[in-house]
């Protein structure tokens, strides 16, 4: 038992060394070595826990898509649509170390790519609970990735992420379908969609 603790432990040292380096390093100039200085072991210590810097990361991944793939499996047996579920669902995964999570999206390379593995798995889970075409799919979840993203840069809270979805929707459809100069343009558009949710 004690031995497990002390490789966990180191793991966790391991894991935090890296992250404390992309503070003030590009993930792709640190090497192996700032690793072990910082978490202060040996290099065969090192790889007795991974076999590289990527290993790291890949695993950090793995916990976050298992927890989105775990919600997602949740929602999806309830069988609803119901927008405060899917909330809790994506604001779930999103819920933990702000800095850490922005440092995993920051990666991408080789099987390195959290927010392409996210916007899949969001997009997986939209076309099989909806009548979305797969492009419909994967565009929603697309723009959902980057209103998340944001969302953790900036510090915003993901409790109303729906309702500032569906503003950022209407908005962009004004835009995009020149409706600007139409008075009450975005009102009748929500209007429309609170009359289709309320009936």
């Amino acid at each position: 038992m004690k031995r497990i603790n002390q490789f966990e432990r180191t793991d966790r040292d391991i894991t935090n060394a890296l992250l404390r380096l992309m503070d003030c390093k590009s993930f792709e100039k640190i090497t192996v070595q700032d690793i072990i200085e910082e978490a202060m072991i040996n290099r065969s210590t090192f790889y007795q826990h991974y076999t590289d810097k990527y290993a790291i990361l890949e695993r950090l991944q793995e916990q976050l898509m298992g927890e989105l793939i775990q919600r997602k499996s949740q929602i999806t047996a309830k069988k609803t649509n119901d927008l405060g579920a899917i909330n809790a669902l994506i604001a779930g995964c999103f819920s933990g170390d702000r800095s850490v999570l922005l440092k995993l999206f920051s990666v991408k390379c080789g099987t390195l790519d959290l927010e392409g593995k996210m916007k899949q798995e969001l997009a997986e889970y939209f076309k099989s609970s909806s009548s979305l075409t797969d492009q419909e799919a994967r565009i929603l979840a697309g723009m959902l990735m980057v209103y998340l993203i944001d969302a953790l840069k900036n510090g915003d809270s993901l409790e109303t992420m729906p309702e500032e979805l569906l503003e950022l929707w209407l908005k962009l459809s004004v835009y995009f379908f020149c409706l600007e100069d139409v008075p009450g343009a975005g009102e009748k558009l929500l209007n429309c969609v609170r009359q289709m949710h309320a009936s």
